[in-house]
This record gives structure tokens, C-alpha cells and sequence, in this order.
């Protein structure tokens, strides 16, 4: 079953666990330069950076936040036209590399060893998604869980 990307956006707006959202509406007018900067210093994908939904998890997050992330990593494929991508803001490889194996992540994920999504306030807070449209344009933010 394909997920549209209506369904998506409903998904991302429904609920979280991290009662401290922000203000959303001053990250969604985050310029996409900013964005393309921040992508470019976790090594993300050049060519791949079509319409994607952002995970953004630190490796201590509560077990509401991992049951999504598990869902994500088993669903996210079933979403048309969206690619899945997770950042897991870690500061040590190791500890990466480990919660990346424990968890059976297969969706691309990269390393934000510097927390630099929340220090250039890109996001309000971990653990926050963000869907960005075509050239890095944020169209939604919603805490994960």
C-alpha cells in the first residue's frame, strides 16, 4: 500500500511527545540556503535532495519517539514521492554506528556530530521531523513520538 503525500503531511501534523514544539511558523521560513548549508556539512545527498521528511533524533530519545522511528524505517517506503532520512545528532561515531545497528535503521541517516540543526535554529528542539519540498523549502515541522 502506497502512502500519497496528502497522508503524509496529516502524519506529520498529528501528534508528538515533546510538549516543547516552538514556534513553528519562524522555522518554516528558515531560508533554503540555510538549509542546503546545513545538508551539505552532514554530507547529505546532493542529487537525492528532492521532497524528503527529516528525522531528527538524538540516541537518548524516549520510547515513544523510537516506536515512530521504528515505524518510519518499516513504512517509509510506502510513501510516494517522499524520501525517508534520518539525522541522528551524536556526537561520537561509535555511539552512531551502535544505535544505528541496534535499532536496524535502513533508511540513509546521517551524523550531526555538532547539533548544528538546533545551534543554526533550523529545528526548535530533538526530536523533531521536517518535510522540505524541492530545493530545500520546509513545508512542515512537527516533534516526533
Amino acid at each position: 500500500m502506497k502512502l500519497s503525500k496528502s497522508f503524509l503531511l496529516l502524519l506529520l501534523i498529528a501528534v508528538g511527545c515533546n510538549n516543547e514544539t516552538g514556534n513553528t511558523k519562524n522555522y518554516e521560513k528558515v531560508p533554503a540556503s540555510s538549509w542546503e548549508k546545513y545538508l551539505d556539512k552532514i554530507n547529505a545527498e546532493e542529487d537525492n535532495r528532492g521532497n524528503s521528511v527529516y528525522l531528527f533524533l538524538t540516541s537518548t530519545e524516549c520510547a515513544p519517539c523510537l516506536q515512530e522511528l521504528k515505524w518510519w524505517n518499516k513504512n517509509a517506503k510506502e510513501v510516494e514521492g517522499v524520501d525517508v532520512k534520518l539525522v541522528l545528532i551524536e556526537r561520537h561515531t561509535s555511539t552512531f554506528n551502535a544505535f544505528v545497528k541496534a535499532k536496524n535503521i535502513n533508511l540513509p541517516t546521517y551524523q550531526d556530530r555538532n547539533g548544528l540543526a538546533v545551534k543554526n535554529d533550523l529545528i526548535p528542539v530533538t526530536p523533531y521531523k521536517v518535510f522540505l519540498a524541492g530545493s530545500s523549502v520546509v513545508k512542515a515541522l512537527e516533534p516526533i513520538g
